[in-house]
């Protein structure tokens, strides 16, 4: 890699294999032979971020991580799993949003782990209490999501999360909040912003209750 890849850890460098650029990456098949675990050296725009909708972005902390990428260079590999020949990344959001903003990298460090779609939005919880405690917003997005859009009951994602039932409860109760606060009067606020303020309210108003 160019430019911050040259300070890369040696132990990083060593079992990256790097893959051919722009369309040779998308010949087929070419992502489903990639072997379970092993590191490969991604093009930017090779990265599938349909779970990203899950993530807050805070940009103070991509402008924090593109300076940690200028100075030292990726530390540690992206996470993907495969979808319909797309590399879609599971952790790495922050890594991946602030190396699109340095000039000359092109690629990124990326591990494949084999992940079902339930298991995938539960690895996207799970890796994010590794950096940090994540958001109760981010937390209800997931949980939102195993219920509705795979089906499983509140028994099932706190078992599938770790988590107690009412911890899972707490959380559809807030997506829910929010939804319907969101779904009010129309506003020419963005959908993010917008979100995260009905949060803020919803937050503040669950916390006043007796």
């Amino acid at each position: 890699m160019a430019g911050p890849s040259r300070q890369l850890p040696y132990s990083l460098c060593s079992v990256a294999r790097e893959v051919e650029p722009n369309a040779a990456w998308r010949r087929p098949g070419m992502v489903r032979a990639w072997p379970e675990d092993e590191l490969r050296a991604l093009p930017l725009e090779a990265f599938d971020e349909r779970y990203r909708r899950y993530r807050l972005s805070v940009p103070e902390a991509e402008r924090a991580m593109a300076g940690s990428l200028r100075r030292y260079g990726q530390m540690s590999p992206v996470v993907v799993c495969v979808r319909e020949e797309s590399a879609v990344l599971v952790d790495g959001f922050k890594r991946l949003a602030a190396a699109r903003s340095l000039r000359g990298l092109a690629t990124l460090l990326a591990r494949r782990v084999e992940l079902d779609e339930r298991s995938a939005k539960a690895a996207v919880y799970a890796l994010n209490c590794v950096g940090r405690q994540p958001q109760e917003l981010e937390e209800a997005w997931i949980v939102q999501a195993l219920v509705r859009e795979d089906g499983l009951s509140q028994l099932q994602v706190a078992e599938l999360l770790e988590r107690h039932k009412r911890w899972v409860s707490r959380r559809l109760a807030l997506s829910a909040s929010i939804a319907r606060r969101i779904a009010g009067p129309s506003t020419s606020t963005p959908k993010n912003s917008a979100t995260c303020s009905s949060f803020a309210l919803v937050r503040r108003s669950m916390r006043a209750r007796p």
